[in-house]
Formats: structure tokens, C-alpha cells, sequence
């Protein structure tokens, strides 16, 4: 039985899927479950709350579990850092509630690409394209989905049809410039090129 507590604390999805994650290993089960950390509520407030929050404690443990999480399954493999702009680890956030609500919840996707991660991964994947999507899917989600008043689907696009190419770039460059300048005119402020600053304000 999961206490009030531990569920008002930690969310009852996150509970549900490391006892399932143990049952596998356990019964060795082989299975696909990708390594993950939890961010209590109390913690997650104060980073959320906090214009700086990564220093200190929090900043080193935070090191260490994305750490954990960017280790090569093989011993040939080299680990991903978060932010490191050859071998960068993207991360995934979703919001755990106490009681599990399929559906509420966003889950937003490649928090750690920026100007310098992006070219890295286009080098891997071999297709700066695809790259570029990923990189433009985030800039995205936050435009429409974070943020106090977020922007429609129909008036980012119509925002978008209005900024034109430059010079010999291409579609998705265009794309992710005019991204960055919607973000910039709602923000205030450049979209966040510190991976770190990414992961606060999605929380």
C-alpha cells in the first residue's frame, strides 16, 4: 500500500513504475524501460521557484544522477553529457501527479538541445535535419505548452508564415529562427541556450 504521503510526494506513476522496474529485475525479466530519476514535489518547487536554483548541492547531485543516466550501455560506448556538445544526453520531463491521470499531463521531450548540442547530434546521427527537428519540436513545446499564457497552434504557424529565409539557409533553419524570434517577442528573453535553464522552467 502506498502511503498519502510518499504518493502526494513522489506521484503514484513514478512509485508504480519502480516497483514494476524491480519486479523485472527481480524475476529477471528482460525488459525496456529506460533509466530515470524522480524529482520530489517539495524539490521540484524550489527549483521552479528559484531563478538560480543549480548550485551547490543540488547542482552536483543533479550531475551525478544525469550522470547515471547518459552511461553507454557498453564499455566502448562513450557516455552522453547533459550539455556536452559532442556526445550530448537529452532528457525527457513529465510531471508525476498523486493520483495517475493518463492524458493531463505533457511530457516534454529533448530538453538539452541548444545551438551547440544540435550540430553534435547531427555529427551522430548523420542527418542535421533530423537534428534540427528535434531542435525545433523543443522551442515548440514550450512556445505552446509552457509559460503563463501559452500560444496557439494556428497563431505560431501564422507567426512563422511571416518570417522569410534568409540568404541560403534552409526550411528548418528558417523554422527554428522564427521559433527563437516568437520566443524572444512573449519571453522577453532568448530561448534558453543553458540546458539547465531548460530543465527549470519546464518544471
Amino acid at each position: 500500500k502506498i502511503s498519502f504521503e510518499l504518493r502526494n510526494e513522489l506521484g503514484e506513476k513514478s512509485i508504480l513504475l519502480a516497483l514494476f522496474s524491480k519486479y523485472l529485475k527481480e524475476y529477471k525479466i528482460d525488459h525496456r524501460i529506460p533509466p530515470y530519476f524522480v524529482v520530489p514535489k517539495s524539490l521540484a518547487y524550489k527549483i521552479a521557484s528559484n531563478p538560480h536554483p543549480f548550485s551547490g548541492e543540488i547542482k552536483n547531485e543533479l550531475v551525478t544522477l544525469l550522470a547515471s543516466l547518459g552511461r553507454g550501455p557498453l564499455e566502448t560506448e562513450a557516455d552522453r553529457i547533459f550539455g556536452d556538445p559532442k556526445n550530448p544526453l537529452l532528457i525527457s520531463i513529465r510531471a508525476a501527479p498523486a493520483q495517475i491521470t493518463p492524458g493531463q499531463f505533457l511530457t516534454v521531450l529533448n530538453i538539452g538541445i541548444n545551438d551547440r548540442t544540435v550540430e553534435g547530434l547531427a555529427i551522430q546521427f548523420g542527418d542535421r535535419d533530423k537534428a534540427l527537428r528535434l531542435y525545433a519540436k523543443l522551442i515548440e513545446d514550450f512556445l505552446l505548452h509552457l509559460g503563463e499564457v501559452p500560444l496557439m497552434r494556428e497563431e505560431l504557424e501564422e507567426d512563422l508564415g511571416n518570417i522569410e529565409r534568409v540568404g541560403q539557409e534552409s526550411e528548418l533553419e528558417r523554422r527554428i529562427r522564427g521559433l527563437k524570434s516568437i520566443y524572444r517577442r512573449i519571453h522577453n528573453a532568448d530561448f534558453p541556450q543553458d540546458v539547465y535553464e531548460q530543465m527549470r522552467n519546464v518544471m
